[in-house]
Parts: structure tokens; C-alpha cells; sequence
């Protein structure tokens, strides 16, 4: 938010400005917002130090240990749904690219996993290694001959 210098402020106008960015543009949460004024050079200091911290995570990579480990984690907290009578089965998880990082995950039945579910595990992702500032890309794979397309929704 550049023109930082023309807002009247108080105590509570960052949070108030910040809330408000993120209700109306919800599918940015994840981005840093950042309040600078290129007059007055105030905060743009900043303005470099999170685009390193932005391409930091967006050149992350994860070893599969790690990630079969945070997988497990995740599926005991919340499970995924049955789909059409059909319980999934996730097999393993791992990172296939970076810039943007992408992430693989073999199941079962890959086109039974809702796209809330495929919400949830890239949030999920997203909060427990960090990945702020950058989109995530998640591909669902049957291990099944029939299902051996990638499901690339996203």
C-alpha cells in the first residue's frame, strides 16, 4: 500500500486497513501487505526485505522424509472425506518443483479428494513450512493404471 503518508492514523488504522484488505481480497491472505510511502521513503526499507523473505519460500524445497511425516500429522488431525462411498487412502506426499513450489500426493482414488480438502492440505502446507508470500501448486495422483493422470486442478 503505497501513499502510506496521506492516511490519517491512530493506534488501530494498520490493523484496520490490513483486516480490511484481507475481507475483500480473501484468496490473497497469504501475502504480505505491506503500508509504504515512496515520498517520504517511509517503511520501503521493507519493501526488499519481503521480497527476499517471499523468494526464499518460493525456492523452498521439502525432503520426502519430511513431508510423509507432516503428512501423517495432518491426516490424523482431520481426515479426508468419503467420497461417493469411497474412503481415499493417501500413500505418500512429495515435493516435485520449486518456483512455484508443487507438491505431489498419490492416493488411492484421485478423483475422489473435494477441493475443500485440497484447500485445507495446501493452508496446511502453507502454515507448517512456512511457505508465506507464495502460491502453492498441488497435484493429486491415482496409484492405480487408470488413474495414473495427474489431477492438475490447481
Amino acid at each position: 500500500m503505497n501513499k502510506w503518508d496521506l492516511v490519517e492514523k491512530d493506534n488501530s488504522t494498520v490493523n484496520a486497513w490490513t483486516r480490511d484488505i484481507q475481507n475483500e481480497m480473501a484468496f490473497m491472505r497469504h501475502f504480505p501487505i505491506l503500508f509504504i510511502s515512496a515520498l517520504t521513503k517511509q517503511r520501503v526499507h521493507r519493501v526488499l526485505d519481503s521480497v527476499n523473505e517471499v523468494y526464499a519460500a518460493h525456492t523452498k524445497r521439502i525432503p520426502t522424509a519430511e513431508m510423509n511425516k507432516w503428512l501423517q500429522m495432518v491426516l490424523a488431525k482431520h481426515s479426508p472425506p468419503t467420497h461417493k462411498n469411497r474412503s481415499v487412502r493417501f500413500y505418500y506426499a512429495t515435493q516435485v518443483a520449486v518456483r512455484p513450489p508443487t507438491f505431489a500426493f498419490i492416493v488411492n482414488h484421485a478423483d475422489s479428494i473435494a477441493p475443500s480438502y485440497r484447500r485445507f492440505l495446501e493452508n496446511q502446507l502453507r502454515e507448517h513450512f512456512d511457505f508465506f508470500g507464495t502460491p502453492l501448486k498441488t497435484l493429486i495422483r491415482g496409484r492405480k493404471k487408470k488413474d495414473a493422470d495427474w489431477n492438475t486442478q490447481r
